[in-house]
C-alpha cells in the first residue's frame, strides 16, 4: 500500500529543506499580498454602471420614441378656435 502511495523514493534532506522553505516562502509572499476585499471588489465592478447618465439618457430617449411610435396623436397640437368679437 505504501507503494501505491508514492512512499517508495528517497529524498536529499537538504533538497527536503529547501522545498519546504521555498513552499513557506510562497506561502508568506501569498499571505503579504493578500486578497482583494470582497467589498473593494464589488465597488470596482459596479463603479462604472452607477454614473451611467449617458446610458439613462439614451434609455429614455428610447423609451420617448416607443411612446411617440404608438401613440402618435400626441404630437397633434389641437387648434382652439378664437371667437370673432
Amino acid at each position: 500500500m505504501s507503494r501505491e502511495a508514492g512512499e517508495d523514493y528517497w529524498m536529499d534532506q537538504d533538497e527536503l529543506a529547501k522545498f519546504e522553505q521555498q513552499q513557506q516562502a510562497i506561502q508568506n509572499r501569498k499571505a503579504m499580498e493578500g486578497e482583494v476585499p470582497k467589498e473593494k471588489l464589488w465597488t470596482e465592478v459596479k463603479a462604472p454602471y452607477k454614473q451611467n447618465w449617458i446610458g439613462y439618457f439614451s434609455v429614455a430617449i428610447a423609451i420617448l420614441s416607443a411612446i411617440v411610435i404608438k401613440f402618435p396623436e400626441l404630437l397633434d397640437q389641437p387648434t382652439i378656435p378664437i371667437p370673432d368679437l
